[in-house]
């Protein structure tokens, strides 16, 4: 039990400081240089993730199950947008449609959540991780397109590391 709890608790909590940690130093690096602004976001992805892994050391909630799916799964919608638009800033690319989007869905998914209600709340998160994991397999394969043609040393190590990600 010890060694289980070790690599299903203990290391997550312990990646999690790191990430949180690591995206403190990119939020500062990109605040240094303006012009590299795919710090930024990587910092604030990290950020965020690293303060969504943190929730395992809140071992008692004070709330059910839905409620926790319904935070969990309405946190997903800003990191997609984080993922997506670093992805995009690093690529030198910006979409103002893409940009719209992404704010619309993420007032978009927690209102479907309330409106789906307790009865259909799960359902209705499986469509929405569904679409979000559609996303960013879509903007990670817009990224490597545009990655193979401008910046041709950086496509094999964003290939092995996107594909790291995703798994």
């Amino acid at each position: 039990q010890a060694r289980q709890r070790f690599w299903n608790v203990t290391v997550v909590e312990v990646v999690s400081v790191v990430l949180a940690t690591m995206g403190l130093l990119m939020i500062g690096l990109g605040l240094a240089n303006r012009r590299e602004a795919y710090l930024s976001y990587f910092g604030w992805l990290s950020l965020t993730w690293g303060l969504l892994s943190m929730r395992l050391w809140w071992r008692d909630l004070p709330w059910d199950n839905g409620v926790m799916e319904f935070l969990v799964c309405t946190a997903y919608a800003p990191v997609v947008a984080l993922v997506v638009q670093f992805l995009l800033s690093y690529a030198d690319l910006r979409s103002r449609w893409i940009e719209s989007v992404l704010l619309a869905q993420c007032v978009l998914l927690p209102a479907t959540l309330l409106l789906a209600g307790p009865n259909r709340l799960y359902s209705m998160a499986a469509f929405w991780y569904t679409l979000l994991l559609l996303e960013v397999l879509a903007i990670a394969a817009l990224f490597l397109v545009i990655a193979r043609r401008r910046k041709p040393r950086d496509f094999w190590a964003m290939v092995v590391v996107l594909s790291i990600a995703l798994v």
